[in-house]
């Protein structure tokens, strides 16, 4: 998982524009965007119901699909989604803060609350913008990638083994980190 800190909320905020925007069309709520996107907005895909032709239309979206739609979704009549969708587009993301220890609940339902002011919408409604979560970073897993070292002598040793550097275990070593997302106030 990569740690930069746009990067994290860049991708959150769009996980965010897109399943508020699949729980408004399952709300009845008709939304504009390409035909590809679209297919996967108003049906439910699951183990059982994929097929060749749902791949087949997988296939054909992409990130264009995306960004265009967002930039639609703008104009909607859904502040939620609007407003994240602005965001995006604008590239006006949320603030993040990330700590080593996670954020308490307190924290978050204090930044809950200044949102929902911020935008009037429900506490419910502010939860797309406020989020908490952790990420981690390991750059290498001595138990699932195991970069081998051919040597001269027909000798195969594992990276970790056969470097006399102490940072290759380094690197080995899991680093959580938790982070908060919530919009800016001005």
């Amino acid at each position: 998982m990569y740690l930069h800190k746009t990067s994290l909320v860049a991708e959150n905020l769009l996980i965010r524009v897109l399943k508020r925007a699949k729980f408004l069309i399952s709300q009845g709520f008709e939304l504009p965007g390409t035909s590809p996107l679209k297919f996967f907005m108003e049906h439910k895909i699951d183990a059982f119901s994929f097929s060749y032709e749902v791949l087949k239309r997988f296939s054909y979206l992409d990130d264009y699909d995306i960004i265009s739609s967002v930039k639609e979704w703008i104009s909607v009549d859904d502040t939620v989604l609007s407003e994240l969708s602005k965001m995006i587009i604008n590239r006006d993301l949320l603030k993040i803060e990330m700590s080593n220890s996670p954020f308490s609940l307190n924290n978050q339902v204090k930044h809950i609350k200044e949102t929902s002011v911020k935008f009037n919408i429900s506490e419910e409604e502010a939860e797309y913008f406020v989020f908490a979560d952790s990420v981690y970073n390991q750059a290498y897993n001595i138990q699932k990638q195991n970069v081998q070292i051919l040597f001269k002598s027909g000798e195969v040793k594992d990276i970790a083994n056969a470097s006399d550097q102490a940072n290759i275990h380094a690197l080995s070593n899991k680093v959580t980190k938790y982070f908060i997302c919530y919009p800016k106030m001005k």
